[in-house]
């Protein structure tokens, strides 16, 4: 621990800290023997409240990565150690990149941000790159998706592929065509189906079960099928075809007089009521007719005399004709009925079964028919990247290059080829920068952030790989979100050169946040203590920091600010990156948060810590109230001391510590040697 470090961890002791220099925040809370209702456990997951009152930084770095004026590629790397909350925090940030309702300035934001979170493998890190962006692509922009998948690859093949994809996907149509013809024609059937071809159908079962009184009224009606089951069925499929109650009565009707009997008794039974009819017209007129036949003579008179003499049989006849004629009528319909009623009865039995199976078949029909529109759809969609990939092999024939050969080189198929990760962000990052602000369409996002979680499960090397990977591929459109250790990922950097281990982290990470560090002081630890056993503060929950005010992160620079900036540059570094570094990390970290409202001394503290980032000092507020620190001093500080000097000079403000140490915090916030 070097002395400015020994300083601030004094000045962290709840001892030693003035309360009037360095105000703590309040517990919150008196004992906890008040406290009701506490949890029995708090589980360790990177999701949930916020009780460490991180979200408004969360927020912060989320505008940061959908900026306008943010330069990209940029990649912003979350240090702590285990146990500090970066995947929480990196949560945090995907969770208010997300948000769209929180209050930002108007046009400060792009408006389609596409976030993707990939969790790292020991897998090959640019497969992973491709498949976790591209999986995010087709959900959101598959237009675009589709352009890039075959980036770089061979025209003549891609095409042989796309043609195979289609075939294959017009096969699997065919197939489920085939099947929903075939339900649609089980549908048709669904009578047939029900009464001849299911035995355990309840008509099937009714018809068995009657067969002898189905049999004996199919006979009487003139039915002498060798079957009279499926001659019975012919007739309940017929009846139940016709449906309605109009369609119904023409079949009783056609049972009165259109099968064997049925006809004869109807035509008995008019023949009986003329009979009637006659002997009542007879005996009504009986002088008349009697008259008629004495006029015939000798040969007329014996015959009018019998006739008048048994006159009186005209009534008998008369109700005996009636009587017959209603008995016709009555076993007429007798047997209609002893026929309809078995059939009536199988239809709706019928009904019962085919209802059954028209709910089955209905859902299989509606199952189908979305899987035949879908294949349908993709075949489609294949089509027309098939008539794509043939057009691009067509103007790759016509350039005079062989199968195997990538566009724009002459190399066989045995030659070394692109790689396939490369070729693809290639292709994406220049869609998004061709395409990104002025898509109509909104077919391509403005800008895409990837965040990787989990470098610190695999081996050292394994996660400087991956990240390398990530800064190798993700270029101009693209903001790279890390969460890691930082000592493991230095280590990773250390084979070849374990002294600029640092050095090559540093060209892959362009701005850093220390998640791990204390806000204030280690009374906010034992606040935070509190508010777990009190089960959490309402005062830290995600809800209410994600409805703040987002900082201005376009906020013009003020004089004194470029008067310290500059005069504190040659400090930074003797490389130009450093140089650049340093600009872009105060141009970013004096945005933050916890600087708002901040005096002017915050943001000179600001400055001068981030200088002097790179040399490894961990600056003591304390010295900042010496008004004429010793620069020529020999005691291993004298680098700081001219530091502070020219500080002091360039920002032209009083001193104040409070201001300095807030400053301070956010440099080390911001810190790549914390």
């Amino acid at each position: 621990m070097n002395p400015g470090e020994a300083a601030i961890t004094a000045q962290d002791s709840p001892v030693s800290a003035d309360p009037h220099l360095f105000p703590l925040p309040a517990t919150g809370g008196e004992p906890a023997d008040r406290i009701v209702g506490s949890p029995l456990f708090t589980p360790d997951v990177d999701r949930g409240t916020d009780e460490l009152g991180r979200t408004g930084q969360a927020a912060f770095l989320a505008d940061l990565a959908a900026h306008k004026q943010t330069g990209t590629p940029f990649c912003v790397a979350f240090y702590g150690g285990a146990g500090a909350g970066k995947s929480f925090f990196l949560n945090a940030v995907m969770k208010a990149l997300a948000n769209t309702s929180r209050p930002v300035p108007d046009g400060a934001l792009l408006d389609r941000v596409l976030a993707v979170r990939i969790e790292a493998a020991a897998d090959d890190p640019g497969e992973m790159l491709v498949a976790g962006v591209g999986q995010a692509l087709a959900g959101a922009y598959p237009k675009l998706a589709t352009e890039t998948l075959h980036a770089g690859s061979d025209p003549v093949r891609a095409a042989k592929d796309s043609q195979e994809a289609l075939n294959e996907a017009r096969g699997r149509l065919n197939a489920e065509r085939q099947v929903l013809e075939d339900l649609e024609t089980r549908q048709a059937r669904l009578f047939d189906t029900a009464l001849f071809e299911a035995g355990g159908s309840r008509i099937d079962a009714y018809a068995r079960r009657n067969r002898s009184r189905i049999e004996r009224g199919l006979r009487g009606f003139g039915f002498n099928s060798a079957d009279p089951i499926n001659a019975y069925k012919d007739l309940v499929r017929e009846a139940a075809e016709a449906g309605g109650p109009v369609s119904k009565g023409g079949i009783a009707l056609r049972a009165l007089w259109s099968y064997q009997g049925q006809a004869r008794l109807l035509v008995i039974a008019v023949i009986l009521a003329l009979v009637a009819w006659g002997a009542a017209l007879l005996h009504g007129d009986q002088g008349g007719w009697i008259g008629w036949m004495r006029g015939f003579g000798d040969r007329g008179v014996p015959v009018a005399d019998w006739a008048q003499a048994h006159a009186a049989w005209l009534q008998p006849i008369r109700a005996a004709a009636l009587t017959l004629a209603a008995l016709a009528l009555v076993w007429n319909l007798v047997r209609a009925a002893r026929f309809l009623q078995p059939i009536f009865k199988g239809v709706s039995l019928l009904g019962h079964d085919v209802d059954t199976r028209r709910r089955d078949i209905n859902g299989q029909l509606a199952h189908q028919t979305r899987r035949v529109d879908g294949l349908t759809a993709e075949a489609d969609a294949l089509a027309a990247q098939t008539d794509e990939a043939e057009r691009r092999a067509t103007v790759h024939r016509a350039a005079g290059l062989r199968e195997g050969s990538v566009p724009g080189r002459h190399e066989p198929l045995a030659a070394p080829r692109r790689d396939p990760a490369r070729s693809y962000f290639d292709s994406l990052c220049a869609a998004l920068s061709r395409d990104g602000d002025a898509s109509p369409d909104a077919a391509v996002p403005r800008r895409i952030v990837v965040a990787i979680d989990g470098l610190d499960h695999l081996d050292a090397k394994a996660a400087a790989r991956f990240l390398q990977t990530a800064r190798r591929l993700l270029g101009p459109g693209f903001v790279t979100l890390v969460a890691a250790d930082r000592a493991h990922l230095a280590d990773g950097f250390t084979e070849t050169d374990p002294a600029m281990a640092s050095a090559h982290l540093g060209r892959c990470v362009d701005l850093c946040y220390n998640v791990g560090l204390p806000q204030a002081s280690s009374r906010d630890r034992s606040a935070y203590a509190l508010r777990l056993i009190e089960g959490g503060s309402p005062t830290h929950s995600s809800e209410g920091a994600d409805r703040s005010p987002a900082p201005d992160l376009a906020q013009p620079w003020q004089a004194d600010e470029i008067r310290t900036v500059t005069a504190l540059a040659p400090f930074a570094g003797d490389g130009p990156r450093a140089v650049k570094r340093f600009v872009n990390v105060y141009r970013i970290a004096r945005a933050d948060p916890d600087l708002a409202d901040a005096a002017p001394a915050a943001f000179t503290a600001l400055a001068l810590g981030l200088a002097l980032d790179g040399h490894g000092f961990s600056v003591d507020p304390a010295e900042w109230a010496h008004d004429r620190p010793d620069e020529n001093a020999d005691d291993g500080r004298g680098l700081f001391r001219r530091v502070l000097a020219t500080a002091r000079e360039a920002s032209g403000h009083p001193v104040d510590l409070v201001e300095a140490r807030r400053g301070l915090g956010a440099a080390r916030r911001y810190g790549f040697h914390v």
